[in-house]
């Protein structure tokens, strides 16, 4: 079993791609053409599995946005009160090691109002409860397809 220690944190392992070169030069050098007058929106994703979270900032790049992963609700706060960082939208999974996806959105709505949120899960029953109440711009099942995320974009940052 490998201790929580030994695992690299989303940061350092998307550090470590950007300096194999295993990261596009520019984001949104192969986006799709969703975003008029050169806007690109910065998502935040939430999400504590690193592969998942890895493959969701490559598709959020594919098309033009600007994504920064953390693997924790509290590091979303974090980045969210510290105002060094502005973002566009927050993605989370449901499903969090340190809390939902739903709180992290009411927690989010609550102080950042116009802030819109996607929550995605797996699990459609987590999905489903997510879904009520929680005043997210959208809710998407895993797997995520490209088109889906896309879409999901365009209705939110409207």
């Amino acid at each position: 079993m490998q201790r929580e220690s030994d695992t690299p944190s989303i940061e350092e392992t998307h550090r470590a791609d950007e300096a194999s070169g295993r990261e596009s030069a520019s984001p949104g050098a192969q986006a799709a053409n969703l975003w008029a007058d050169g806007f690109c929106p910065k998502v935040l994703v939430v999400e504590d599995e690193i592969q998942l979270a890895r493959l969701t900032v490559r598709m959020l790049e594919r098309l033009g946005c600007v994504a920064k992963a953390v693997d924790k609700t509290a590091k979303a706060e974090n980045l969210l009160l510290g105002g060094a960082e502005r973002f566009d939208l927050v993605y989370t999974d449901q499903n969090l090691t340190d809390g939902t996806g739903t709180s992290l959105c009411l927690r989010i709505k609550e102080r950042f109002p116009g802030l819109p949120v996607i929550i995605c899960s797996g699990n459609r029953e987590l999905l489903d409860e997510a879904a009520r109440g929680s005043g997210a711009a959208a809710y998407l099942e895993k797997p995520v397809t490209l088109t889906e995320l896309a879409e999901a974009l365009k209705k939110a940052l409207e």
